[in-house]
């Protein structure tokens, strides 16, 4: 399958499916050809939602210590087993930093959540086309 962008090839690109790669980034193409045809003031609405869009690696860890919370409390108050929910995650979370890929990162991208790489190719593209309007 061919790349319909290039936003590069980072850690979470690597460890994830060529076919989900290609979803996510033909997503990004059709907002990208959708919003350029718009007026400037839908663009740059556009934009500010892109800047406040939250990239896989936030959303792992808000769930990394939601879970860990979670598992904490429950192992504290009714059963110690619960206490491997924070284990698990920290582990999780240390083989994404580490390699760049960890189980809960699939399930996010499958999805359509997007690295803060593919945000910024769409905002940088969005604002070459309301640089073009303005002219």
């Amino acid at each position: 399958m061919e790349q319909i962008l290039n936003p590069g090839l980072d850690r979470v690109r690597r460890f994830t499916s060529e076919a989900t790669n290609h979803e996510i980034d033909l997503k990004t193409r059709d907002n990208i050809l959708w919003y350029s045809r718009e007026e400037p003031d839908v663009i740059a609405n556009r934009m500010a939602e892109l800047d406040k869009e939250w990239d896989i690696e936030r959303k792992l860890i808000l769930n990394t210590s939601l879970i860990s919370l979670t598992g904490l409390i429950l192992g504290i108050t009714k059963n110690r087993l619960w206490l491997i929910l924070p284990v698990l995650t920290t582990y999780f979370l240390a083989q994404h930093a580490i390699q760049g890929w960890c189980p809960p990162v699939e399930l996010f991208r499958r999805v359509g959540s997007r690295t803060r790489k593919e945000i910024d190719m769409e905002k940088y593209a969005l604002q070459d086309a309301l640089k073009s309007k303005q002219v």
